[in-house]
């Protein structure tokens, strides 16, 4: 999976019909120039393969279908989290809920 950075970055460049350039990169995601050329340059690994430089203009960037991919299974993944989240708090609840209702039984057997 992708880190934050590296979704942040992808986030905002665009597919195929549009390029995005560095320097409009750099102030989209609000990242430093050196990291966002370490970020581009891990992103355009060909074990990857999110993004690519344009031919025809150097500098530009786009989006793969790599890319699309790496996006959508890192938002996959944070819903996922968040769901594992949602149904931890849900069965603490519950469990309370079960520890409160049994000392409730208990309390009216001792009267």
């Amino acid at each position: 999976m992708i880190s934050k950075e590296m979704y942040t970055v992808l986030l905002h460049i665009p597919r195929y019909e549009k390029a995005i350039s560095e320097s409009d990169l750099e102030h989209d995601c609000q990242i430093s120039p050196n990291r966002l050329k370490e970020i581009l340059g891990e992103a355009k690994w060909t074990s990857h393969d999110y993004a690519n430089e344009c031919a025809e203009k150097r500098h530009f960037w786009f989006l793969t279908e790599n890319g699309q991919a790496a996006i959508e299974e890192y938002e996959r993944a944070v819903r996922a989290d968040r769901l594992v989240i949602c149904s931890l708090v849900v069965s603490i609840v519950a469990a309370v809920a079960g520890i409160g209702s049994a000392i409730a039984s208990a309390i009216t057997l001792l009267q």
